[in-house]
């Protein structure tokens, strides 16, 4: 978790066989996180993170979340 007086981003590790799955099984965690207390505080952004490399399927989906419903979920990659 990322927290300044303004926002807090949240990351979710995944190590998770495919990179369908760490977003899969990522999406309900942030989600929890972000949104089950009424914080005031924003949340500025959710982070999925493996070591995969993102996929184009995972950056249109991911982007249709945000666009569609305004869910401010990111994926990240991260380099072993």
């Amino acid at each position: 978790m990322v927290k300044t007086k303004s926002f807090l981003w949240f990351y979710e590790i995944k190590v998770a066989p495919s990179l369908k799955a760490c977003v899969r099984q990522a999406i309900p965690q942030l989600l929890e996180y972000a949104y089950w207390r009424q914080n005031k505080i924003v949340v500025g952004r959710l982070y999925v993170a493996a070591h995969f490399k993102p996929t184009k399927e995972v950056t249109d989906y991911l982007e249709l979340l945000r666009t569609r419903f305004s869910v401010p979920i990111y994926y990240e990659q991260i380099v072993i």
